[in-house]
């Protein structure tokens, strides 16, 4: 019985399924819809390896999925799909411009560089058509490239007391010193244990970054709970730097306008 009602749920569209989900929580539609969708997770964790792990690029496409399976609107119009591509795109980009963001590292010379790699080029001539393209040293994209690609074996996520303050480690490495201040009062503000998680996975220490389930592990957590976690310190820190930009901009505006009067 149970498995003529599961290829009756295989039979459905992934709209159908979706639906299901919503309206009586079925587990066994939403595992469908997951399963459907692992190759395209698969896809874009190989397209990005150069940007981060090709096991946390899984782990937020499969975010992605679950995330449009509980956002699926048929009144809107469009596919399930649809959907699935916004929240990848959406996952990815957040991801991707943090680690970027906090490394101090154009996050344009990394995804120029991927490019050049998906087209089969070696890693100098990579760089140096990167470096012509994004109008930057040779010297440059090639540290930018060396501080973005993950190590595995990065396990011990505890800063070493007699080493520098992480935060100031990444100030030291942000090109636009008007952007140091607002980042280090940005990471002050967040939990301590989401500090650290960002941290790890997105900066790392001597420019090796943690995996998901290295974080996991360290923490004594699940995977899950570190990407939620993690989710949750990108858009504290996002919001914050949106707050700190706009009130420096006011500020700028209002001694502009003293400055005129």
């Amino acid at each position: 019985m149970a498995s003529s009602s599961r290829e009756a749920l295989e039979a459905r569209t992934n709209e159908e399924l979706a639906l299901l989900w919503q309206r009586e929580r079925q587990p066994a539609a939403r595992e469908i819809l997951i399963g459907r969708f692992e190759g395209y997770a698969k896809g874009h964790a190989v397209k990005r390896r150069y940007l981060a792990t090709v096991d946390d690029v899984r782990q937020e496409v499969r975010m992605a999925v679950i995330d449009a399976i509980d956002a699926y609107d048929p009144a809107r119009g469009g596919s399930l799909a649809t959907v699935v591509d916004y929240k990848r795109k959406e996952r990815l980009t957040a991801m991707i411009t943090q680690r970027t963001l906090l490394s101090g590292i154009d996050a344009k010379v990394i995804q120029v560089h991927a490019s050049c790699m998906r087209k089969g080029m070696d890693s100098e001539q990579a760089v140096l058509a990167t470096a012509a393209k994004r109008r930057r040293k040779p010297d440059r994209v090639r540290m930018a490239v060396e501080r973005n690609v993950p190590v595995a074996g990065f396990d011990d996520l505890q800063q070493d007391p007699a080493s520098e303050d992480p935060v100031a480690a990444i100030m030291e490495r942000i090109e636009r010193k008007e952007l140091r201040p607002m980042i280090a009062a940005a990471l002050a503000g967040l939990p301590e244990r989401d500090r650290r998680i960002l941290l790890a996975c997105d900066v790392g220490r001597d420019d090796r970054t943690a995996s998901y389930q290295q974080v996991a592990d360290a923490e004594g957590i699940s995977r899950e709970r570190v990407r939620q976690l993690l989710h949750r310190a990108r858009g504290r820190l996002r919001d914050a730097l949106v707050r700190m930009d706009s009130e420096l901009a006011l500020r700028a505006e209002d001694h502009r306008r003293r400055t005129a009067a």
